[in-house]
C-alpha cells in the first residue's frame, strides 16, 4: 500500500503542474514594417511626425546605459531583448510642433523599441508615456 502512495504522489504533482501551468501571454506586437505603420503608431500616441533618418543596427547586449534602455522597452512591453545580437532598423522622426525626436526600433516587421527625447537635452522618455496631445 505504501508503495502505491509513493507512486501516486509524484503522479499527482505532475498532473497538478500540467493542469495549473498557465502560459505567459504573448506581448502585443505593433506592426512597423512600413513608414505608414510607424507613422500610425506615433499618431496613436498623439504625435504628428516626419521621418528624418534611418539606420541599420545590431541589438547589443543590455549592458550599462543600454540596460536602462532595455528596461524602458520592457516597461512598454516591447520585445527588445528577444532580438539581442540580431539586425534591426532604427527610424528617427521629428515630432511636429516640438523639439522632440522619436526613435522607433524595428525587426521582423514589428516595433521592438521606442523612445523620444528632447534634441537639446537628449533626455529619453518612453513614447507610450507621452500619450497626451503635445502642446503647440
Amino acid at each position: 500500500m505504501k508503495k502505491y502512495i509513493f507512486l501516486l504522489i509524484p503522479a499527482a504533482i505532475i498532473i497538478a503542474v500540467v493542469c495549473c501551468h498557465q502560459r505567459t501571454p504573448a506581448l502585443p506586437s505593433v506592426p512597423a514594417a512600413t513608414e505608414e505603420q510607424r507613422i500610425a503608431f506615433l499618431r496613436s500616441e498623439g504625435w504628428e511626425a516626419a521621418p528624418i533618418g534611418t539606420q541599420a543596427v545590431t541589438i547589443p547586449q543590455p549592458d550599462g546605459i543600454y540596460a536602462d534602455y532595455a528596461a524602458l522597452q520592457a516597461q512598454q512591453q516591447l520585445p527588445l531583448t528577444e532580438y539581442i545580437g540580431q539586425p534591426a532598423m532604427l527610424y528617427t522622426y521629428a515630432l511636429s510642433g516640438t523639439d522632440l525626436v522619436a526613435e522607433l526600433l524595428t525587426a521582423d516587421g514589428i516595433l521592438i523599441g521606442a523612445q523620444c527625447y528632447d534634441l537639446e537635452l537628449h533626455c529619453p522618455q518612453a513614447v507610450s508615456a507621452l500619450q497626451q496631445e503635445p502642446s503647440l
